[in-house]
């Protein structure tokens, strides 16, 4: 909803090695929006919050974003994808991740 510096939380991202962004963005303000429109790594899904059961239908909304973000990237050949909020920082070695072996398909890090 309310994505404060997602300029610098992009670039902060795309300088560890981050390829791609798959954004689902919530009741969107036109500046955000055109934004990352002119971005060429991101892709976005637009979306409305119902305002009722909030959090469990922010659960349910998440939950259904990650499984289509999950069909995009494959079809875009990425080779991991990695869920976090535009509050939140990814932190460490993606090297660590690239050379997991071939058959783990999902790994949990905890913050």
């Amino acid at each position: 909803k309310d994505c404060k510096n997602i300029d610098q939380w992009l670039d902060y991202h795309r300088s560890m090695g981050i390829s791609k962004f798959y954004i689902r963005l919530e009741d969107s303000i036109s500046s955000l929006l055109n934004y990352l429109k002119s971005q060429p790594d991101v892709y976005i899904q637009l979306g409305e919050s119902s305002g009722y059961d909030e959090y469990n239908m922010i659960v349910k909304r998440q939950q259904l974003w990650v499984i289509e973000a999950l069909i995009l990237a494959n079809r875009d050949n990425i080779g991991w994808l990695i869920h976090i909020d535009a509050d939140e920082l990814l932190h460490g070695d993606l090297n660590t991740i690239r050379q997991l072996p071939k058959d783990i398909e999902q790994f949990y890090m905890f913050n």
